[in-house]
């Protein structure tokens, strides 16, 4: 595709951001460069223009970003548009568009109305609740839609998944209550923020980011422990990132997530988790090595294991009966055998007793 070059070119991303781009790239041998976002945790414009030269092949930005759920001036990105070389192309991801509140808020396609080189991607998966559809489209000029169309992997969309997908498109009345459900829960979570001192990036998401005001991966293992799950990273040590979910469920997260800070200040550190917990690798996506960490409550029987995407054994890093606590282990990309694996997606399992969990990691040479 013409985002994509190993012999020269380069794409440019805001960070943190969603980071399926960026990791494409670099599976497919493309430089990528990494603009910081701005003071205010939104894609900072200026700064990813900063890093775009004549050998620049695409700008990827998700709007509203993920996973600081902030929004561009749209005025702005035509501007940004405009000022890229002409082999540039313009990738905007609007997965989340259809909840952002600001009255008639314009979408990136108005841009490919008017002829730019822009590349708007939408999706069912968040909005239209169709994740397991695995279905979205793309809409630019013609000549890019035909640049896509030479990589597309054909009967990859199931007719079943097709027609809900049509069907979703005129359910305005799921919309409109998804948006509402995700506004009713998002203030209250704010209003309980305020309360308790925390600052939090206003949202214009289905998910919102909050600083715990102290390192946010054992809070986040301590929720877990308790049955909630959230997701940690993108550097943003201190901040949760929280998908909404129903009222009792967002009640429940505020419940313990006190109960857990209350632990951390009169202790120093959040409570232990409950259960078996595998933890994401760091670095991710790597390339010499990553750092896989897990969690027994008790002693057990543990195998941690790594998997090809096609479900081949490629390691096993620990084989024994473990006692409880925290461990470390160390991948070096390299196969039972000590020879080093190409790069791509991997999936590494913990195996704890009756508890089996399984997680995904990138690997770039």
């Amino acid at each position: 595709m013409a985002s994509c070059h190993p012999d020269g070119g380069n794409v440019v991303v805001p960070t943190p951001s969603y980071g399926q781009f960026p990791a494409d790239a670099q599976l497919l041998g493309t430089l990528v460069r990494s603009a910081p976002l701005d003071s205010n945790h939104t894609v900072d414009l200026a700064e990813m223009l900063n890093h775009v030269d004549e050998n620049t092949t695409a700008v990827c930005i998700t709007n509203p970003n993920n996973p600081t759920a902030t929004l561009l001036n749209m005025a702005d990105l035509e501007t940004f548009v405009d000022a890229l070389p002409g082999g540039a192309v313009t990738i905007v991801d609007e997965a989340y568009y259809e909840y952002i509140n600001q009255p008639n808020y314009p979408s990136a396609v108005d841009l490919v109305r008017v002829g730019k080189r822009v590349v708007v991607v939408k999706t069912f998966s968040k909005v239209y609740g169709l994740a397991g559809a695995r279905i979205g489209f793309a809409i630019g000029q013609v000549d890019l839609m035909n640049l896509i169309r030479a990589y597309r992997i054909f009967a990859s969309v199931s007719r079943p998944s097709l027609e809900a997908a049509k069907e979703a498109l005129n359910d305005n009345q799921h919309v409109a209550a998804t948006v509402d459900l995700a506004n009713q829960t998002k203030a209250y979570c704010f209003a309980e923020f305020d309360r308790m001192n925390l600052s939090y990036i206003p949202s214009e998401t289905n998910f919102f980011m909050v600083n715990v005001g102290t390192n946010a991966g054992p809070v986040a293992a301590a929720l877990a422990g308790r049955g909630i799950y959230v997701r940690t990273g993108w550097g943003m040590t201190d901040y949760l990132r929280v998908s909404t979910g129903t009222m009792a469920e967002m009640q429940s997260f505020i419940t313990e997530l006190e109960d857990i800070l209350t632990t951390v200040i009169s202790t120093g550190s959040p409570p232990l988790p409950r259960n078996v917990e595998l933890y994401q690798s760091y670095p991710n996506p790597f390339n010499s090595s990553t750092m896989i960490k897990i969690y027994l409550p008790q002693m057990s029987k543990t195998r941690l294991e790594i998997f090809d995407i096609r479900g081949r054994l490629v390691t096993r890093l620990v084989d024994d009966i473990l006692s409880g606590g925290e461990y470390g282990f160390r991948w070096n990309g390299r196969n039972a055998s000590g020879h080093q694996v190409s790069s791509g997606s991997y999936f590494y399992r913990l195996t704890a007793g009756e508890d089996v969990i399984t997680r995904r990691m990138a690997l770039v040479r």
